[in-house]
């Protein structure tokens, strides 16, 4: 049984689908999907520390950085990452092109909306917004890559009776999700607000894990 969670799921989703419109519910369930996927598990994975200055007035500095940093942590403003049914539609209208699409609109929502991060530490009032956003083209290459790596999977009549090769499709699809996720260069976001008993500067080095 597969242990990745896009499929865990997807696979309740899929197996109410009904053929109630020209695309089905595919492009439906897909949505709701990579919506919990990346809100309930890719979001809270990406926690960062800012190194910087703590200012005390009227003239006390204090530098926190790496090991002994007690700003852990500052994370994404954004509480969720959304796909709509529309936007999956038009990305399969593109057939062969579909999966290099799908992989590009996911990386167009994570430059988009990844940019400003805020420190969870009570009492604090620390934000920060990136002035480069996270890059994001590769990801229609990951896509072509995970779309040429389907030709390998086993399409034996076992697996497709028995729904294997659906499973197999998209553990592949997290796959290289994860890889197109992990991938993405670093971005520098210059942050700053009250730390009491003062304020504090400084920069995260933003880089997404999974």
């Amino acid at each position: 049984m597969s242990d990745k969670v896009l499929w865990k799921s997807l696979k309740p989703r899929f197996n109410t689908m009904k053929p109630d419109d020209p695309f089905g519910t595919f492009h439906k369930h897909l949505a709701l999907s990579l919506t919990e996927w990346f809100t309930s598990y890719f979001l809270p994975k990406q926690q960062f520390v800012a190194n910087g200055i703590q200012y005390i007035p009227p003239a006390e500095e204090i530098t926190w950085s790496e090991p002994m940093n007690p700003l852990r942590y500052f994370k994404f403003i954004t509480p969720t990452i959304y796909f709509s049914p529309s936007e999956i539609i038009t990305v399969f209208k593109k057939k062969q092109l579909s999966w290099s699409k799908l992989f590009a609109l996911i990386g167009s929502k994570i430059s988009k909306q990844l940019n400003s991060v805020y420190c969870i530490v009570p009492g604090s009032a620390i934000v920060g917004t990136a002035a480069i956003p996270f890059m994001s083209s590769h990801f229609s290459f990951k896509g072509h890559k995970f779309f040429k790596s389907l030709k390998k999977l086993d399409y034996s009549a076992e697996n497709i009776e028995s729904g294997k090769i659906t499973e197999q499709i998209w553990d592949k699809f997290e796959d290289y999700l994860v890889e197109a996720i992990n991938s993405t260069p670093p971005t520098t976001i210059t942050v700053g607000g009250a730390l009491p008993p003062g304020t504090f500067t400084g920069t995260v080095n933003a880089k997404l894990s999974i």
